[in-house]
């Protein structure tokens, strides 16, 4: 299957020194190379999103993604291209 005919999932998570997200990474790494063959991880990442008072907030991240066998259709709705809003982690 050509590459460009390939959908990737990207994951991005607060670089924070707290065991919920070392673990959730951990859990993600595993499920993504036994699922989908592989995954690559780039570590400390600049990042930023908006607070609910609107005002930016600077943040480091942690990205993995992998490359699934799945294609998308033609016609995609706008709304599936949407990304929800940032959850907190405990």
């Amino acid at each position: 299957m050509p590459l460009l005919e390939r959908a990737r999932v990207e994951v991005y998570l607060p670089d924070l020194p707290r065991a919920a997200y070392y673990n959730l990474l951990d859990e993600l790494t595993q499920e993504f190379t036994y699922t989908f063959g592989g995954r690559t991880i780039i570590h400390g990442l600049d990042g930023s999103y908006l607070s609910e008072a609107g005002s930016p907030i600077q943040d480091r991240i942690n990205l993995i993604y992998t490359d699934t066998p799945y294609a998308f259709e033609e016609r995609i709705s706008p709304q599936s291209h949407r990304t929800p809003t940032r959850s907190k982690l405990r």
